[in-house]
């Protein structure tokens, strides 16, 4: 599907836990875009199907969900959030659980294509930073700019371990527990049927393993974006050395 996004959307997509969510609102924040993270959108639904009790499987309560939801994402200087049916609900989405069903109902077909439409609408007001999965490759792929980012399994377990709560951490007291859970993850997200995880075909890859802070992540994709040229020159030179 074409969208109108070529010069009002940044696509930034990887697996779980590489801090995309971070990075997007950093450079958001530098562009004076708005920033839409649709892993929430996912997680939202998830929150209201557990504290209903509802099952995974259960497609068309997912669904009924889904078409019933209203989302609001807001930024200005230094600050971020997600309303949820009117609800500021920033801080209260990462709780494992929540995440991992999250991941269970994101390969409902339906389910997708509902918050598909939803994330292609805030396009048509804004000029947005936007990440999850298949940003780059389903939502907008006619997007300017695509980003991949990716970070060693280690470091992304680090990354889940110090956003725990603690009583989270009582059960898990070493991050390398974690990294079964991230495969797992990995697992789901790239080899499910609907949408995917996959890098597009143009997107830059980008491995923060060792950065330091999300700001440099930012500052580092937003210099790719005002230095191109100059970048994929060097590049032709490196390769001729």
């Amino acid at each position: 599907m074409k969208t109108n996004a070529k010069t009002q959307v940044v696509a930034i997509d990887g697996p779980s836990y590489v801090g995309k969510s971070t990075i997007s609102r950093e450079l958001a924040d530098r562009m004076g875009f708005l920033y839409v993270n649709t892993g929430h959108m996912y997680r939202a639904i998830g929150r209201i199907a557990i504290e209903n009790k509802i099952d995974p499987k259960d497609e068309t309560a997912i669904v009924k969900i889904a078409k019933t939801t209203d989302f609001k994402f807001f930024s200005g200087k230094g600050f971020c959030g997600t309303v949820v049916n009117g609800k500021d609900w920033t801080r209260e989405l990462d709780h494992q659980d929540i995440v991992f069903f999250a991941s269970r109902i994101s390969v409902i077909r339906e389910l997708r294509d509902i918050l598909t439409a939803k994330q292609r609408e805030f396009s048509q007001e804004h000029p947005i930073v936007m990440e999850g999965r298949d940003i780059g490759t389903i939502v907008f792929p006619d997007a300017m700019w695509k980003f991949y980012i990716t970070a060693s399994v280690e470091i992304r377990a680090w990354r889940m371990f110090k956003i725990m709560t603690e009583e989270e951490k009582k059960k898990c007291p070493d991050y390398h527990v974690l990294i079964p859970k991230i495969e797992k993850l990995d697992e789901i997200d790239r080899n499910r049927e609907i949408a995917p995880l996959k890098l597009a075909a143009d997107a830059v890859i980008y491995d923060n393993s060792d950065s330091p802070t999300e700001v440099q992540d930012a500052i580092i994709l937003q210099y790719y974006m005002n230095h191109r040229d100059e970048i994929c020159r060097n590049s032709a030179l490196l390769k001729n050395k």
